[in-house]
């Protein structure tokens, strides 16, 4: 029975021990970076589309200056592409110039078919 005791007790130091250092890794600043963040990429895609004429086709997370925004492409009616930022944190808006995307269409010719029977 003393044996079982002491294994029994090693067995609790040792989770304790194990624990501790998980514990203090949660409280790291860098855990902090994975808290749910005040404007949803949802929200912040539909912020998107009220501040520009088109339509999102492409959105995702970027960190720039040190805080997370989310980086919307908006494809406008006259093909024209431009770039919409919100702050994931404060919905801030900022909208970039586009460049206007050329829409190319590749024609091909069908050749009939050389000689034999139709």
């Amino acid at each position: 029975m003393g044996l079982n005791l002491n294994m029994g007790v090693s067995i609790v130091l040792l989770g304790l021990s194990v624990g501790f250092p998980l514990m203090e890794l949660s409280e790291t600043a860098e855990q902090t970076q994975f808290l749910p963040l005040p404007i949803s990429m949802s929200v912040a895609v539909e912020a998107a589309e009220a501040a520009t004429p088109g339509q999102a086709i492409h959105a995702q997370l970027e960190i720039a200056e040190g805080r997370p925004v989310y980086e919307i492409y908006m494809l406008g009616i006259d093909l024209s592409l431009s770039k919409v930022q919100i702050d994931a944190q404060d919905g801030q808006v900022t909208v970039g110039v586009g460049e206007k995307q050329e829409l190319t269409k590749r024609e091909q010719m069908v050749q009939p078919d050389q000689g034999g029977p139709i």
